[in-house]
This record gives C-alpha cells, sequence and structure tokens, in this order.
C-alpha cells in the first residue's frame, strides 16, 4: 500500500493523472497496476494513510503552524 499511496500523492502533488506519473517517474508502477491494486484497498485505509504521510512530512517542512490536509476519493 505504502507504494500506492506514494503515487497518489505524487500524482496530486504535481497536479498531473496517475498515468502521467507511471510515465515521467522511472521506478514507478503503470497506471493498470496502481488501479488494479487500489481495486484490493480498503478506501478508508489508503486515505488514512495518505494523510497521515502528509502530516508527517509537512511537520518535518514547516513546523510549529497548525495544518489541515484533505484527500478527495471519488
Amino acid at each position: 500500500m505504502k507504494m500506492v499511496v506514494y503515487h497518489l500523492l505524487n500524482a496530486c502533488a504535481s497536479q498531473t493523472s496517475v498515468n502521467q506519473v507511471s510515465d515521467i517517474c522511472v521506478d514507478s508502477p503503470s497506471e493498470g497496476a496502481i488501479r488494479y491494486r487500489l481495486r484490493k484497498l480498503d478506501l478508508e485505509t489508503v486515505q488514512q494513510a495518505s494523510n497521515d504521510k502528509l502530516k508527517t512530512n509537512t511537520v518535518k517542512t514547516v513546523p510549529r503552524k497548525s495544518q489541515s490536509f484533505a484527500n478527495r476519493f471519488r
């Protein structure tokens, strides 16, 4: 699941699609592989993992400021 979360966060951060991230990043899995793995995962778990990763990285980057994040899954 870690790879899926990183892939989704990369797509969000770069304001691109999962397909474009797959095309641009050399070591990233294909869009089909991401979709296949997402079907097998609970989306609430993926959302929570994404939010946790964002919070962890933001605290390291922007300390001592209140932060809130939201991921939208369709």
